[in-house]
């Protein structure tokens, strides 16, 4: 609960831990397979990493480049504000109906890719756009450094977070990619 205006990636971080943990007592099981899209897997990376209960991770489309996303989202409102004639009605620091802090905005700009692979990770899937991309490699590498088998694949499915919301896009082939995956680790 709270305000985006509040919101940082620190706690973000705590909310993966306080969701995962739920995960975990509810279901009874010791490991868990945590699964973040964009921003969030690059949480749940982070999170991972400092977990002892983390073995398997699933990204898809990552963003470990906080940068290059705050850049996307600021053409996205500068063709939504073209669309709809927005410009003049402009809200300082907002970014697609959301404001944007400059606390946020420095967050961003600091390093997303884990610097160390969770102790426990023994399987990683990531799922990317663009597979070429030097941060998803980077995040590859480290999450590999301890002996997880890591696999990168291109994600086979639309970019629904770039799609009109009410167009209601479901990725069937990732979730399915995800789900099968899922079930080979076990």
């Amino acid at each position: 609960a709270g305000g985006y205006a509040q919101a940082s990636l620190a706690q973000w971080q705590r909310d993966v831990v306080v969701a995962a943990d739920e995960c975990r007592r509810r279901s009874g099981r010791e490991h868990l397979c945590m699964v973040g899209v964009r921003l969030g897997a690059a949480l749940a990376a982070q999170v991972a990493a400092g977990r002892n209960d983390a073995s398997h991770l699933v990204l898809y489309a990552p963003v470990m480049d906080g940068a290059s996303l705050l850049a996307e989202w600021q053409r996205e409102q500068a063709d939504f504000d073209r669309k709809y004639s927005r410009a003049t009605e402009r809200v300082p620091n907002e970014v697609l109906g959301f404001p944007l802090t400059e606390a946020f905005r420095a967050e961003l700009g600091r390093e997303l890719v884990p610097r160390t692979p969770g102790p426990a990770l023994r399987r990683v899937l990531i799922l990317a756009e663009h597979l070429g991309e030097s941060a998803i490699r980077q995040a590859a590498t480290v999450l590999a450094s301890r002996g997880a088998n890591v696999t990168v694949e291109q994600a086979n499915g639309p970019a629904v977070w770039r799609r009109d919301p009410s167009e209601g896009i479901v990725p069937f082939k990732v979730l399915r990619r995800i789900a099968d995956w899922m079930k080979e680790g076990q």
